[in-house]
């Protein structure tokens, strides 16, 4: 692992969380159950060695001190939960129930979803980021114990998602993830949803559902946006090169498929408008095609396919199948940087080159 270890845990249960409530900022403790959930989860003995810091409310503090016993645990206010302001204390179907409620339309703002009298998304990725930049620049591996929001912030970080529809991955409950911090507190993903309990002998930590998702199914609010022109012949056009991918195509998806290459999350053969992509990042929009690949191009020109995606918000790595057959390494290294780009808001325009072979993770990429 490069970088510095961060591990992020969310708070045992409250009642509030049983009763799906907003807490926010509101000193909600512990619930006896959610006490007896924290003592029984089980933590890697490596993080029993690194910094411990804690959100200051009673919730997550105590959190901590169950979990690391013999440490010394840090109190640091920069992970506290995220203000829900007027609608602390409600649950979600209430606000969204209301005679004359605007929640859904807040929650439709993504990163800059504000309660009345609370704090943005935005807002929690402000204050944690001095906090990062803090932990990279010491260079200790530091677990913290906080809250969903701050959770959620992190993600949104990692990946470029703006919270809006489906995060590109679900965090799950009882658990704990891992990134790594790099120069002045960038974050990555390293692994997410480590079990801390063991079997099933824990009850669930449901609490509200994160704002922008349904109750129920935990659809988004904001439906998934499906490509313009896209068809039913599309679908099935895209399931039958999934059945027939040239060998470059396998051994890329190998290297792509289950979040393998640092946490991001990549589809293959997904019908954007009238064309058939080979792989698609959707957070953060990013294309993958392979030259000489099974897909069928129709008429039109790469660089006609190239324009109609980046019109549409999408970047484009475009490689041969034999830079995939013959230096992987290159490929996932050029892959990374796009993604980094894309994050960084400096992605250019155009298809990425191809690596010379040879060219490898430190080994005179640019």
């Amino acid at each position: 692992m490069s970088g510095v270890p961060l591990v992020a845990i969310r708070h045992a249960p409250t009642a509030w969380n049983a009763e799906r409530r907003l807490q926010g900022r509101t000193d909600v403790p512990l619930s006896p159950e959610g006490e007896a959930a924290a003592r029984s989860w089980r933590i890697d003995q490596t993080w029993q060695g690194y910094r411990i810091i804690a959100s200051p409310l009673a919730r997550a503090a105590t959190t901590a001190r169950l979990l690391f016993p013999a440490r010394t645990i840090a109190s640091d206010a920069r992970l506290i939960e995220m203000s829900f302001g007027d609608w602390e204390g409600k649950s979600l179907a209430e606000l969204r129930g209301a005679p004359g409620s605007d929640a859904e339309s807040r929650e439709r703002m993504g990163l800059d979803f504000q309660p009345q009298g609370g704090e943005s998304p935005r807002q929690v990725q402000a204050r944690i980021a001095p906090l990062l930049a803090e932990i990279a620049i010491r260079r200790e591996p530091t677990v913290i114990v906080t809250h969903k929001a701050v959770l959620r912030a992190l993600l949104s970080l990692a990946t470029g998602w703006e919270m809006l529809g489906k995060p590109p991955v679900k965090l799950k409950p009882n658990t704990a993830h891992v990134f790594t911090l790099g120069v002045g507190g960038t974050i990555a993903i390293e692994r997410m949803n480590i079990p801390l309990t063991v079997g099933d002998t824990v009850g669930p930590h449901p609490g509200p559902l994160p704002v922008g998702e349904r109750e129920g199914d935990g659809a988004p609010l904001v439906p998934r946006m499906r490509s313009p022109q896209r068809t039913v012949a599309a679908d099935r056009n895209a399931r039958a090169l999934r059945r027939r991918m040239t060998e470059g195509e396998k051994q890329l998806w190998a290297a792509l498929r289950g979040r393998r290459l640092v946490g991001y999350k990549f589809v293959r053969q997904v019908p954007l408008g009238n064309y058939i992509v080979d792989f698609l990042c959707r957070y953060p929009r990013l294309v993958i095609e392979l030259d000489g690949g099974g897909h069928d191009r129709r008429s039109d020109s790469d660089e006609q396919r190239t324009q109609w995606l980046e019109a549409n918000g999408y970047r484009v790595v475009r490689f041969r199948n034999t830079d995939v057959l013959q230096n992987l390494d290159g490929v996932q290294e050029r892959i990374l940087e796009a993604l980094g780009q894309l994050k960084r808001g400096t992605a250019s325009h155009g298809s990425t080159p191809s690596p010379q072979r040879g060219e490898s993770r430190g080994e005179g990429s640019s």
